[in-house]
């Protein structure tokens, strides 16, 4: 048996802790990992079972899917009214409509941690018309 010790190694060849421990669902720090305000387009909406993290019970949640990211998002009561003061309660309208996910750091569940947030894009055309004013 040999006593040598292993040296400590490190470097960039390494993976950051959420590489190392992916989760199945787009969280706020894959959007905050993919820039500050990520554009993207709501691609579907689907129900989906998972374990509920309050009662620990399987239930059904709706997931929303962009065309930049391959992980769904568990939709949640306040980015859901984003949506639908934009776009409607007509879910359907919703499919194929932009919208901008941020990370800013909330508190959830007894931790501070980057919390996915909706926003509307801007407009490209009023960005443009107050450029030309200026």
């Amino acid at each position: 048996m040999s006593t040598e010790r292993t040296q400590p190694t490190g470097g960039d060849d390494l993976p950051t802790f959420d590489e190392m421990f992916p989760g199945k669902y787009l969280s706020g720090q894959d959007v905050r990992n993919a820039g500050d305000n990520v554009e993207a387009i709501i691609c579907s909406l689907r129900q989906e079972e998972m374990m509920d993290r309050k009662t620990s019970k399987l239930v059904r949640k709706w997931v929303a899917y962009f065309d930049v990211f391959e992980k769904g998002y568990v939709m949640n009561v306040t980015n859901g009214k984003v949506l639908r003061n934009a776009y409607g309660s007509a879910t359907k309208e919703w499919i194929g409509r932009p919208i901008v996910l941020t990370a800013p750091d909330v508190d959830t569940f007894g931790e501070t941690k980057p919390t996915i947030r909706f926003a509307l894009p801007k407009a490209k055309a009023k960005v443009k018309a107050v450029r030309d004013a200026g």
